[in-house]
């Protein structure tokens, strides 16, 4: 077998950094691991940056405000039908972006995200968006959802939404 040790290490897509400290093990027919991982000097705009489309050769020049926090851990064995028990937390304050030349910004974001697996059984992972706030301009997006079996799937949801498609070329570019 060999083992892995990570210490103060940051991985890196495209402007979203993640330190991880932690192990892997590589034993002959499972990984072991016990991660940890955080982002804690993220702003708004790094997790911005995971968006497909948005991460572009302009992504620069959009101006982005909000606070970000992300954390994680996944402890246990991965096999072919295990996986490590697993969190991530995600939350976002007060954020908002706008891209340069275009009039109307997307603004208080707010989005409270949990995800937990206490025993690595994927059908066993709570999804729990506990809020999720966005204005599209003038037109307001409120969400929370709660998932708590994967399979069968059990799902609570309400998204509360006022949307005028003909707004968004104000806020997107578009072609």
């Amino acid at each position: 077998y060999s083992k892995y040790t990570f210490k103060d290490n940051t991985a890196k897509i495209n402007d979203f950094a993640m330190h991880v400290d932690g192990w892997l093990k590589m034993n002959e027919n499972d990984i072991g691991m016990d991660l940890k991982f955080n982002t804690p000097e993220n702003s708004f705009k790094s997790l911005l940056s995971l968006v497909p489309g948005i991460y572009t050769e302009n992504f620069e020049d959009v101006r982005t405000e909000g606070d970000l926090s992300f954390s994680g851990s996944a402890k246990g064995t991965c096999t072919e039908n295990q996986l490590p028990a697993f969190n991530l937390a995600l939350t976002v304050k007060d954020a908002m972006f706008q891209y340069p030349d275009l009039p109307t910004a997307v603004n208080n974001i707010n989005l409270d995200l949990v995800v937990d697996n206490k025993d690595g059984v994927l059908e066993n992972t709570i999804v729990d968006l506990k809020k999720m706030h966005l204005d599209f301009g003038s037109n307001p997006v409120d969400a929370r959802a709660r998932i708590t079996k994967l399979y069968p799937t059990n799902v609570d949801a309400d998204v509360k939404a006022k949307f005028n498609l003909a707004e968004l070329n104000k806020m997107f570019p578009m072609e």
